[in-house]
């Protein structure tokens, strides 16, 4: 910032401060205390050191002749261009989204829908233990098959056994096992087997709709469900707060009908958890911010990292009974509605670009 010149008064240098920045010139104006009994005056400052001297040359020219009629004429062009700044102010104001302030001060009511996602979802696994039938608080509701051959339970789902410690291939043990039914109308297969179905789909075919989005509730593990919450807490909230319920709750439908679906018809197809969600809402805000970098809010680099190598370790490690297509299956979900919102709002501007 350099000083270009002073005026005598705020009219007069109102005029030339319009003028020039009808021009393309911005710059400020300060008011300073005569001295020795001189009146006030102002200073103009140059904002652009690369217009310094053009902005001087234009001075000058209006010392010499402030009554020139083109500087009057500028005032107008001067206001409209206030206004399209202001407006462009306003709008990356309410983009702006200060995302720390929200998770570290959470008010769950400005994010009905997320927060009744992780209500369901803590109810549903404390109601079914964590899949530990010891804990499950349903087993005094509904029926306990009497020996564990009955089941034909798979060791594990995801990262937690649903076998109770202690619990064995002995047909002739007895355990509490009453969630089982809960937790059967809640996978997306009606039944539980070691062996694949044939046709996941059978019980969806027949009606039964809710087992496509019903298995991201079910967690098996105390650490799974937190950390799910957690991001989920993180990213959807962000979205819910800067996009709406409705939208946040269409994106966590379709997401997670979407890698049920994949993960259904893969070699695990025992599987629940909001992981696919999570991982859907992740590349969301990850590519959303590339295609749309006024949406106001992204993820860091850190973040990205952590996200990327949890899914290769997934995949590279088997053995973990992670629901690896359905964190792949969510994350291409969400980079695909990203695009799809990019693209929309592209649309939409080139359209209001036509009737201008």
């Amino acid at each position: 910032m350099r000083q270009i010149g002073k005026l005598p008064s705020r009219s007069s240098a109102q005029v030339l401060v319009d003028y020039l920045l009808a021009q393309g010139i911005t710059t400020k104006l300060e008011q300073v205390a005569g001295q020795g009994g001189e009146s006030e005056q102002w200073i103009l400052w140059g904002m652009n050191e690369d217009q310094i001297d053009t902005s001087r040359a234009i001075y000058n020219e209006y010392v010499a002749n402030p009554e020139d009629p083109r500087f009057r004429e500028a005032r107008g062009t001067a206001k409209n261009l206030r206004k399209q700044e202001q407006a462009v102010k306003t709008r990356r104001e309410r983009q702006m989204f200060d995302a720390n302030r929200l998770w570290s001060t959470p008010r769950m009511r400005d994010i009905p829908v997320v927060t009744s996602c992780i209500v369901i979802s803590v109810t549903v696994s404390l109601l079914t233990g964590f899949g530990n039938t010891r804990l499950g608080l349903l087993d005094k509701f509904y029926y306990r098959p009497q020996t564990t051959q009955d089941l034909h339970f798979p060791e594990e789902i995801l990262d937690m056994p649903l076998r109770p410690p202690g619990m064995e291939d002995d047909p002739t043990e007895t355990h509490d096992l009453g969630f089982q039914r809960f937790k059967e109308a809640l996978i997306f297969s009606k039944t539980i087997s070691r062996e694949r179905p044939k046709n996941p789909d059978v019980a969806i075919l027949k009606g039964e709709v809710w087992r496509l989005v019903t298995p991201i509730f079910l967690h098996l593990s105390g650490m799974h469900l937190l950390f799910n919450m957690m991001w989920l807490y993180t990213l959807g909230g962000v979205l819910e707060v800067r996009r709406g319920s409705w939208k946040i709750l269409g994106m966590i439908l379709l997401i997670g009908i979407i890698s049920n679906v994949v993960q259904a018809h893969s070699s695990q197809n025992l599987f629940g958890g909001m992981s696919g969600v999570v991982y859907g809402l992740f590349c969301f805000l990850w590519l959303g911010k590339v295609v749309d970098p006024g949406i106001g809010v992204g993820v860091s680099q850190q973040q990205v990292v952590l996200m990327m190598v949890w899914m290769f370790i997934g995949f590279g490690m088997p053995q973990m009974n992670m629901a690896n297509w359905a964190h792949l299956a969510g994350a291409l979900s969400g980079a695909g509605l990203a695009l799809a919102a990019g693209s929309l709002k592209s649309l939409r501007k080139g359209n209001r670009s036509r009737w201008v």
